[in-house]
């Protein structure tokens, strides 16, 4: 016979497993964090200095550059000045979606990667490419791009997977509450 959890508590966390009791019976769901997700912020969240760095000294390099290409680099500088606070945001989001399972804050980091990282990434790609650079300037700018895109493919994967799951959990504490009250 299962040993008697609380339902006042409504869930008991062990190993990354959600368990409740009905009628003598434990019901387990697992928890949905995504392990791929969660490496590719942790990824992000060591690359973003990088990044920062790597933008700003491009953008000193090329903001006296005499080829007539001042407006790409002004309106480089005004979205760098926009992406950055926006990719600890978007990090805090994603660890916090992900790890707590708030839907919410996942929603967000998935938003703002979306539509406002993933196109300013692209487009910095694009004007580190034409610039005149380092190779190691392409490549932060290519390994951050990357990243952005499949954070966004697979935290698509895993946000659907996550709304299934806290679903079933939902279903399964009104059944065992109803069941409460009917007793």
């Amino acid at each position: 016979m299962a040993e008697p959890i609380s339902i006042g508590s409504s869930t008991v966390k062990e190993n990354r497993i959600s368990f409740f009791e009905h009628r003598n019976k434990i019901i387990e769901i697992p928890n949905s964090a995504s392990l791929t997700l969660q490496i590719l912020l942790f990824t992000n969240v060591y690359l973003s200095p990088v990044w920062i760095l790597s933008s700003l000294q491009f953008f000193y390099m090329n903001a006296f550059d005499e080829s007539g290409k001042h407006n790409t680099i002004i309106l480089g500088g005004a979205l760098f000045l926009i992406a950055a606070p926006l990719e600890i945001c978007r990090l805090y989001l994603g660890y916090s979606g992900n790890l707590r399972e708030k839907i919410a804050d996942f929603a967000g980091f998935l938003i703002l990667s979306t539509f406002i990282q993933q196109p300013i990434e692209i487009f910095f790609f694009y004007i580190v490419h034409k610039a005149k650079v380092f190779w190691l300037q392409i490549f932060v700018q290519l390994l951050a791009t990357a990243l952005v895109f499949l954070q966004i493919v697979i935290g698509y994967v895993a946000m659907r997977r996550m709304t299934q799951l806290k679903a079933q959990q939902f279903h399964i504490l009104t059944l065992i509450e109803q069941s409460n009250k009917n007793r």
